[in-house]
């Protein structure tokens, strides 16, 4: 018989240690370039944003790509160009879990709008130097 705590406690470390090199993986992309180059045999092709995003970063990749809002399943036909292999259920996870994104109903989905900075003026201090 199999013992489900023990395989519940190693997911739970499979998943931990995938975070963790999901972020190292981001990191090391800051410091680089958006796109890497493949080499197979004598050509040379340049991978997409989408192709390198990890797990977590997949729908934020594909939507600031985009510039625009998109629908569930443009989202899912873009990462199935990219061959980016994902279940309906996985990406739905991922839109809802991703603070950047939201929604703006009926399966449609945008990056959210960063917080302008706070300005100083004289409003704020009520006209007073």
């Amino acid at each position: 018989m199999v013992d489900t705590h023990s395989l519940r406690e190693r997911a739970k470390q499979l998943r931990k240690l995938a975070d963790t090199l999901e972020e190292a993986e981001s990191g090391i992309e800051e410091l680089g370039q958006p796109y890497s180059q493949i080499e197979t045999g004598m050509t040379r092709y340049r991978r997409s944003a989408i192709t390198q995003a990890s797990s977590r970063d997949l729908c934020y990749t594909v939507l600031r790509e985009a510039g625009q809002p998109m629908t569930k399943g443009q989202i899912m036909e873009r990462l199935q160009a990219a061959n980016r292999n994902v279940t309906e259920g996985t990406l739905q996870s991922y839109l809802s879990r991703d603070k950047r994104l939201m929604s703006l109903g009926r399966g449609v989905w945008s990056l959210r709008p960063s917080s302008p900075p706070l300005a100083t003026t004289q409003a704020n201090n009520g006209g007073q130097s």
